[in-house]
C-alpha cells in the first residue's frame, strides 16, 4: 500500500515553517508553491520553490508511549535509545530515495530508518524515541 507524499516547507526569506495543512500545492514544473501565510495583507501566496526547503514526511512516528506522538520528517532531530550504542541524537535525512538517521554515534555515521522502526497495524514507529525539533527551528540541538 502506498501513501500520498506529505511535505512541510521551510520558507527561507522569513525563517518560518509551513506545515502541511498550510501547504496548498507544489508545482515542480513551474517551480512554485501555493501556501497560506500571512504576508502583505494576504493569506494565500504562490511563491518560488527556490525560496523553500521541502521536507518529506517519513510515515514513521516517534515512540507512541510519548505524551505527544508525532510523525517524523526529513530535517527532524530525534533522540532514541539504540541497543548497541545507548542514547543517540540524530538528524533524519532523505537521501537517494531513503530516509537515514545521521549521527557520529553510528559506526558508519548513519542508520537506515527502517532498521530503527517497528511496524504494527496502525503505523510505523521508533521505540524509545522522541522528536526534539528540526534543523531549521532548533539548529542548536544537532551540532
Amino acid at each position: 500500500m502506498s501513501r500520498q507524499p506529505k511535505y512541510r516547507a521551510w520558507y527561507k526569506p522569513l525563517g518560518v515553517m509551513i506545515e502541511p495543512e498550510k501547504l496548498e500545492m507544489i508545482n515542480f514544473e513551474v517551480k512554485v508553491l501555493g501556501v497560506y501565510l500571512k504576508m502583505d495583507g494576504r493569506g494565500f501566496h504562490k511563491l518560488r520553490l527556490s525560496d523553500f526547503e521541502l521536507m518529506l514526511y517519513t510515515g514513521v512516528y516517534d515512540d507512541p508511549f510519548n505524551e505527544d506522538e508525532v510523525e517524523i520528517a526529513d530535517g527532524d532531530i530525534i533522540r532514541f535509545e539504540c541497543e548497541d550504542i545507548g542514547t543517540v541524537i540524530c538528524e533524519v535525512k532523505f537521501q537517494i530515495c531513503e530516509f537515514l538517521l545521521i549521527s557520529n554515534s553510528f559506526p558508519d555515521g548513519f542508520m537506515r530508518l527502517g532498521e530503527a522502526a517497528e511496524f504494527d497495524r496502525e503505523h510505523s514507529w521508533i521505540p524509545f524515541s522522541q522528536r526534539l525539533g528540526n534543523i531549521y527551528e532548533n539548529p542548536e540541538l544537532f551540532g
